[in-house]
Protein backbone atom coordinates (compact mmCIF):
# COMPACT_ATOMS: atom_id res chain seq x y z
CA UNK A 1 0.00 0.00 0.00
CA UNK A 2 3.06 2.46 1.27
CA UNK A 3 4.97 1.51 -2.51
CA UNK A 4 1.37 2.44 -4.67
CA UNK A 5 0.37 5.68 -2.37
CA UNK A 6 4.04 6.70 -2.70
CA UNK A 7 3.54 6.51 -6.76
CA UNK A 8 0.79 8.34 -6.63
CA UNK A 9 1.77 10.97 -5.42
CA UNK A 10 5.18 11.49 -7.15
CA UNK A 11 3.00 11.23 -10.48
CA UNK A 12 0.48 13.54 -8.80
CA UNK A 13 3.53 15.88 -8.22
CA UNK A 14 4.73 15.69 -11.83
CA UNK A 15 1.71 16.39 -13.12
CA UNK A 16 1.02 19.01 -10.73
CA UNK A 17 4.47 20.86 -10.78
CA UNK A 18 5.83 23.70 -13.10
CA UNK A 19 9.07 25.57 -12.64
CA UNK A 20 7.20 28.84 -13.70
CA UNK A 21 5.18 28.21 -10.44
CA UNK A 22 1.35 28.63 -10.44
CA UNK A 23 -0.50 31.77 -10.60
CA UNK A 24 -3.71 31.18 -9.52
CA UNK A 25 -5.83 34.16 -8.31
CA UNK A 26 -9.15 32.39 -6.26
CA UNK A 27 -12.51 33.73 -5.07
CA UNK A 28 -15.40 31.80 -2.39
CA UNK A 29 -18.27 33.78 -2.14
CA UNK A 30 -21.75 33.67 -0.86
CA UNK A 31 -24.65 36.31 -0.78
CA UNK A 32 -22.86 38.86 1.61
CA UNK A 33 -19.53 37.51 1.48
CA UNK A 34 -16.40 37.65 -0.35
CA UNK A 35 -12.99 35.92 0.16
CA UNK A 36 -9.86 36.47 -2.27
CA UNK A 37 -7.27 33.87 -2.40
CA UNK A 38 -3.82 34.06 -4.30
CA UNK A 39 -1.53 31.29 -4.96
CA UNK A 40 2.02 32.23 -6.16
CA UNK A 41 5.61 31.07 -6.13
CA UNK A 42 6.31 32.18 -2.56
CA UNK A 43 2.94 31.12 -1.21
CA UNK A 44 2.18 27.20 -2.91
CA UNK A 45 2.92 25.63 0.15
CA UNK A 46 1.39 27.95 2.43
CA UNK A 47 -1.70 27.16 4.02
CA UNK A 48 -4.43 29.89 3.48
CA UNK A 49 -7.74 28.98 5.63
CA UNK A 50 -10.94 31.35 5.62
CA UNK A 51 -14.48 30.84 7.98
CA UNK A 52 -17.52 30.82 6.29
CA UNK A 53 -20.11 32.73 7.98
CA UNK A 54 -23.13 30.75 7.62
CA UNK A 55 -23.61 27.29 7.92
CA UNK A 56 -25.79 25.99 5.81
CA UNK A 57 -25.15 28.18 3.08
CA UNK A 58 -24.29 28.02 -0.94
CA UNK A 59 -21.10 28.94 -1.47
CA UNK A 60 -19.19 29.69 -5.08
CA UNK A 61 -15.21 28.76 -5.55
CA UNK A 62 -14.15 30.90 -8.92
CA UNK A 63 -10.45 29.89 -9.85
CA UNK A 64 -8.40 31.35 -13.17
CA UNK A 65 -4.91 31.20 -14.23
CA UNK A 66 -2.98 27.92 -14.34
CA UNK A 67 -1.76 25.67 -11.48
CA UNK A 68 -3.15 23.50 -9.14
CA UNK A 69 -5.25 24.34 -6.02
CA UNK A 70 -6.08 21.95 -3.32
CA UNK A 71 -9.47 23.30 -1.38
CA UNK A 72 -10.81 21.60 1.17
CA UNK A 73 -13.93 22.04 3.93
CA UNK A 74 -14.18 20.89 7.10
CA UNK A 75 -17.62 21.14 9.51
CA UNK A 76 -16.65 20.80 13.17
CA UNK A 77 -19.94 21.36 15.68
CA UNK A 78 -20.76 20.58 19.31
CA UNK A 79 -24.09 20.62 20.05
CA UNK A 80 -24.41 20.27 23.87
CA UNK A 81 -27.82 19.29 25.16
CA UNK A 82 -30.54 21.53 26.30
CA UNK A 83 -30.12 22.36 30.00
CA UNK A 84 -33.89 20.54 31.06
CA UNK A 85 -32.00 17.43 30.04
CA UNK A 86 -31.02 16.71 33.66
CA UNK A 87 -31.14 12.74 34.37
CA UNK A 88 -30.31 12.63 37.64
CA UNK A 89 -30.28 14.72 41.32
CA UNK A 90 -27.32 14.46 43.49
CA UNK A 91 -26.94 15.34 47.06
CA UNK A 92 -23.75 15.72 49.11
CA UNK A 93 -24.14 16.17 53.01
CA UNK A 94 -21.25 16.08 55.47
CA UNK A 95 -20.85 16.33 58.93
CA UNK A 96 -17.82 17.12 60.85
CA UNK A 97 -17.51 17.31 64.54
CA UNK A 98 -15.13 19.21 66.06
CA UNK A 99 -12.00 20.91 64.55
CA UNK A 100 -10.08 18.27 64.77
CA UNK A 101 -12.08 15.49 63.42
CA UNK A 102 -10.41 12.41 62.31
CA UNK A 103 -13.59 10.61 60.72
CA UNK A 104 -16.89 12.54 59.92
CA UNK A 105 -19.68 10.84 57.46
CA UNK A 106 -20.28 11.73 53.79
CA UNK A 107 -24.09 11.05 53.05
CA UNK A 108 -24.57 10.85 49.02
CA UNK A 109 -27.99 10.70 47.96
CA UNK A 110 -28.43 10.19 43.67
CA UNK A 111 -32.00 10.08 42.03
CA UNK A 112 -32.88 8.78 38.82
CA UNK A 113 -34.68 11.76 37.23
CA UNK A 114 -34.62 11.21 33.03
CA UNK A 115 -37.79 10.33 31.19
CA UNK A 116 -36.71 6.71 30.60
CA UNK A 117 -38.39 3.72 32.37
CA UNK A 118 -34.48 2.91 33.34
CA UNK A 119 -30.92 3.96 32.99
CA UNK A 120 -27.85 2.15 32.09
CA UNK A 121 -25.04 1.33 35.09
CA UNK A 122 -24.31 4.65 36.41
CA UNK A 123 -20.83 5.47 38.26
CA UNK A 124 -20.74 7.56 40.82
CA UNK A 125 -16.78 8.89 41.65
CA UNK A 126 -16.48 9.87 45.35
CA UNK A 127 -13.24 11.73 45.95
CA UNK A 128 -11.44 12.20 49.30
CA UNK A 129 -10.33 15.02 51.13
CA UNK A 130 -7.04 15.90 51.13
CA UNK A 131 -5.41 13.58 54.18
CA UNK A 132 -8.47 11.51 54.25
CA UNK A 133 -9.42 8.16 53.63
CA UNK A 134 -12.74 5.78 52.67
CA UNK A 135 -13.67 3.38 56.23
CA UNK A 136 -13.72 -0.26 55.09
CA UNK A 137 -16.18 -0.63 57.15
CA UNK A 138 -18.58 1.87 55.66
CA UNK A 139 -17.73 0.52 52.27
CA UNK A 140 -18.90 -3.14 53.38
CA UNK A 141 -22.11 -1.75 54.09
CA UNK A 142 -22.69 0.04 51.11
CA UNK A 143 -21.82 -3.30 49.01
CA UNK A 144 -25.09 -4.43 51.07
CA UNK A 145 -27.57 -2.66 49.19
CA UNK A 146 -29.12 -4.05 46.39
CA UNK A 147 -28.35 -1.39 43.72
CA UNK A 148 -24.56 -1.77 44.00
CA UNK A 149 -23.33 -3.68 41.70
CA UNK A 150 -19.14 -3.02 42.43
CA UNK A 151 -16.96 -0.82 44.91
CA UNK A 152 -13.67 0.04 43.64
CA UNK A 153 -11.54 1.80 46.34
CA UNK A 154 -8.57 3.69 45.79
CA UNK A 155 -6.74 6.03 48.17
CA UNK A 156 -8.06 9.50 47.53
CA UNK A 157 -11.26 7.74 46.13
CA UNK A 158 -14.22 5.37 45.85
CA UNK A 159 -16.19 4.80 42.51
CA UNK A 160 -19.43 3.21 43.07
CA UNK A 161 -20.95 1.28 40.17
CA UNK A 162 -25.28 1.09 40.35
CA UNK A 163 -27.26 -0.97 38.47
CA UNK A 164 -30.30 0.23 36.14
Amino acid sequence: DTVVALEALALYALKTYSKDGPDLPASISSEGFSHEIQVDTTNRLLLQTAQLPAIPSSYTVQAQGHGCLFLQTTLRYNIPPPRSDLTFALSVRTECIGLNAAHFPVTIQSRYTGNRVSTNMVLIKVKMLSGYSPVTKSLEELKKMPVVKKIEREVEQVTLYLDE
